[in-house]
């Protein structure tokens, strides 16, 4: 039995994506948000026929070469307050540890620039 091809529409597209993803991530805890980019994470390594490890390893020179980043952002705790602060880029970046900063960082701007990445 053949299955009928899909008609893409981008923009019924992302409104989907705005109702289901977008909401998630704003409003659950951040261990939750945490989770749900992994699995995003997953399914984009799933699509794309990437590995882990092979993202591991080219993230950082894409960040560096590419996007010409210099430094990524570090989130820590100083007298009971978050604070973002920067650090050189590191040779490899785990996707777990990439999406727990995702999820751990307040600042808009910032969280913007890491996910458009």
């Amino acid at each position: 039995m053949k299955l009928p091809l899909p008609t893409r529409d981008l923009h019924r597209d992302l409104k989907e994506f705005d109702i289901w993803i977008t909401p998630s991530l704003g409003e659950k805890p951040e261990t939750e948000r945490a989770e749900l980019l992994k699995a995003l994470a997953s399914t984009l390594y799933l699509v794309t026929g990437k590995s882990d490890n092979n993202v591991k390893c080219q993230f950082p020179l894409f960040l560096r070469d590419v996007a010409q980043w210099e430094t990524l952002p570090v989130v820590t705790s100083q007298k009971n307050k978050t604070v973002i602060k920067k650090r050189s880029l590191p040779r490899t970046i785990k996707s777990d540890d990439f999406m727990n900063l995702i999820s751990s960082i307040d600042n808009t701007p910032e969280k913007i620039r890491l996910l458009e990445q």
